[in-house]
């Protein structure tokens, strides 16, 4: 009986309330708010919320707060997402005053609004406080909550603008989960319209190294008064636009790297390579090949960078009637003793001692002598750098660790300060080999 009573009670409460929170007479009565939740009568038979209910999915935010920021109020999930990526679902984004579609929400130098001690209040740039840790991606709603796996749950992206259906609603290579993150307008494939998509811009993901890194809100991002589109960033003289190729409709293909001069590390900024390169008779050559023929002799000093020169061997002689290098027959531990010859190449085939076509190397190299007894090296110069032609004189000195007998003198050879090109062994009996 007792129980009876509290439910026809709890049952003339809500009649009452009802009786006062709208009349079909009443005209004023779509903006009454009698549950206190901040939404109208009309606004909640819109969101299909209850209008007696200041929580209808009884997540913890009020259905108001919900509708303001494009929640659904009748979905207890959505409370639980982090919508701008700063470490707080939506209901602690409640219950700190906070905006959940802004990671920082006072705008200042706290970048996200969980790290920041005063979320609310901007802090000024003169407060010594430790910056903010480094936090590991937030994790992604449930995998049934983002039809297109793009980071947006499908409730917030009609708020957005966006298909919940197509990761990428404008087809600027930015998904948009990426774009809500860094505030490009992900129905526009260019916020800025500085001629560079939002995804050549930005960085698409953490693997992704073909972007500029430009800002997609500014349209001149360095203020030279040079767009981003026609500027140079990594001043290899390639334009910043011209660092992709293009689909017939005008979609890039990522080509060369806009934020490094030379992306093949061949000593040849990727405009030489395009358009020349001045330090190598203009030669082009393949801005994404070291070696672009493939014929072992590297773009930067190659003298024809499209045409397989067979460029097989180097060898070091005396001179041109003496192929070995000059060296005394016999030496003491101890006792200090000059070998001397010069670097050489072929750029013609080599078939074997005497054959080809040898040219005294011009660039400046590296040349080291060793001595070779069973498997052990063991350095008997320091690197000396040849002069003209090739030329070296190397001191050379055998220390205690070598043993008496005969060993196999061994000349390596690398360009100076440059990575070789070239085979790095010469020895008195076979002549070249690689080692």
């Amino acid at each position: 009986m007792r129980r009876w009573a509290v439910l026809v009670s709890m049952f003339m409460i809500v009649s009452a309330a009802s009786a006062t929170a709208w009349g079909p007479n009443d005209p004023t009565d779509q903006k009454a708010d009698p549950d206190g939740d901040g939404l109208g009568n009309l606004d909640e038979f819109r969101a299909g919320s209850n209008p007696l209910n200041p929580d209808t999915d009884g997540g913890g935010v009020p259905d108001g707060w919900e509708v303001t920021y494009g929640l659904d109020p009748t979905n207890p999930d959505d409370d639980t997402y982090d919508m701008d990526g700063d470490y707080w679902d939506n209901h602690r984004e409640f219950l700190e005053g906070t905006n959940p579609l802004n990671p920082n929400t006072d705008g200042d130098r706290y970048p996200i609004d969980s790290t920041d001690p005063n979320p609310l209040i901007p802090d000024k740039d003169d407060i010594s406080i430790d910056p903010p840790p480094d936090l590991p991606t937030p994790v992604d709603p449930e995998p049934k909550l983002d039809s297109d796996k793009d980071g947006l749950p499908d409730v917030f992206e009609p708020f957005w603008g966006t298909d919940p259906f197509n990761p990428d609603s404008d087809g600027d290579h930015l998904g948009d989960g990426r774009e809500y993150a860094v505030r490009t307008d992900p129905n526009d494939k260019d916020t800025d319209d500085d001629g560079l998509w939002d995804g050549q811009e930005v960085a698409k993901n953490p693997y992704d190294w073909c972007f500029t890194g430009t800002d997609p809100h500014r349209a001149d991002t360095d203020g030279d008064g040079i767009g981003d589109y026609e500027d140079d960033l990594d001043r290899d003289g390639l334009a910043n636009h011209a660092e992709w190729k293009y689909l017939e409709n005008g979609s890039p293909i990522g080509w060369t790297n806009p934020r490094v001069a030379d992306t093949d590390g061949d000593s040849v900024t990727d405009g030489g390579e395009v358009y020349g390169n001045p330090s190598n008779a203009y030669q082009t050559s393949d801005p994404l090949l070291e070696d672009t023929d493939g014929d072992r002799l590297r773009d930067d000093i190659d003298p024809r960078t499209w045409v397989v020169d067979l460029l097989a061997w180097s060898r070091v002689s005396y001179n041109e009637t003496r192929l070995a290098p000059y060296a005394p027959i016999i030496v003491s531990k101890g006792v200090p003793f000059n070998l001397e010859g010069r670097v050489e190449y072929n750029m013609t085939p080599y078939t074997g001692p005497g054959t080809g076509t040898w040219t005294p190397i011009e660039k400046s190299m590296l040349v080291q002598v060793w001595l070779e007894q069973g498997d052990v090296f063991v350095p008997i110069s320091d690197p000396v750098v040849t002069g003209n032609g090739g030329n070296f004189k190397v001191s050379c000195t055998l220390g205690d660790d070598i043993r008496a007998g005969q060993a196999t003198l061994l000349i390596t050879t690398a360009i100076h300060e440059k990575l070789d090109y070239i085979p790095v062994v010469w020895d008195d009996v076979d002549g070249n080999r690689f080692p």
